[in-house]
């Protein structure tokens, strides 16, 4: 983990706000997936 200690404070901060986003990002993608692949299958079996 010596690279972050290398990085200026700017990037720091960038590095600190965009990881917790990306990670967002990708559960909210994941769950929006898994919703439309159930409404498919509801919708099969009415």
């Amino acid at each position: 983990m010596r690279w972050i200690t290398n990085l200026k404070n700017n990037s720091k901060l960038m590095f600190t706000v965009l990881m917790p986003m990306l990670g967002l990002l990708y559960f909210s993608i994941v769950t929006i997936i898994e919703q439309l692949r159930n409404d498919d299958l509801n919708s099969l079996f009415l």
